[in-house]
């Protein structure tokens, strides 16, 4: 335990520099995505900020064991095996597909990149309650609610940006209701494989990621 505090601290610092980089980066993004001027460049960009922040993200997980990176690998394959199957048959989330601003598709259904951004939450909001005291399946439910409010918000958005877009116009409730479960799933694998859960950049990203898509809504509306 006294590693690991001792870690958390020397982080502590630099955290809050990447927190503060990452805080820009999106502040610009929001800027650039609702200016008609620059909006097809930042579209491009979608992908990149991605891997982006989490890269960032990762980077300061302490003491990044062989069960950590295998925890990794397999949020970010099921991540993408989950989606495949969800535009495959429709019968997951709802029937949807994938638009051109999340980059180069796998098996031209999925983006690549969408298993990175399945590591993202997964791992930010798992991170990000894992201090709560109260028992892990808890903490499961709570950071799988945390990932389901946070798709409400990104939906909107998404569809706006050419991200995804739904066959019937609206986003059916099948699609919270997948999200909640198998955002659970994860959480599981998350809390229950053997390494350090603490991350000090990981509440900041999640909240980062709240403000982005509020943002992008909050505009539109005005």
């Amino acid at each position: 335990m006294q590693t690991n505090s001792g870690i958390s601290a020397v982080l502590t610092k630099p955290a809050l520099w990447a927190g503060l980089v990452l805080a820009i980066l999106y502040l610009v993004g929001i800027g650039g995505l609702n200016l008609p001027q620059t909006q097809p460049l930042f579209l491009k960009l979608v992908p990149l900020n991605l891997v982006i922040t989490t890269t960032i993200l990762l980077s300061f997980g302490p003491l990044r064991s062989g069960w950590f990176w295998l925890f990794s690998v397999l949020i970010v394959a099921s991540g993408l095996y989950v989606e495949w199957l969800g535009v495959s048959t429709g019968k997951i989330f709802g029937a949807y597909s994938y638009g051109k601003t999340l980059g180069p598709l796998l098996a031209g259904k999925v983006p690549w990149v969408i298993g990175a951004n399945w590591l993202l939450l997964v791992y930010a909001s798992g991170s990000a309650v894992s201090r709560l005291p109260i028992p892990d399946v808890f903490k499961c439910i709570v950071a799988a609610l945390l990932m389901t409010l946070l798709d409400v918000l990104i939906e909107p958005v998404a569809v706006r940006l050419d991200f995804w877009f739904w066959q019937y116009g609206k986003v059916p409730f099948l699609n919270y209701g997948a999200w909640f479960v198998i955002s659970g799933i994860m959480q599981a694998l998350f809390f229950s494989m053997p390494f350090n859960k603490q991350n000090p950049l990981a509440g900041w990203v999640f909240a980062i990621q709240v403000f982005f898509f509020l943002a992008n809504t909050v505009l539109v509306v005005w």
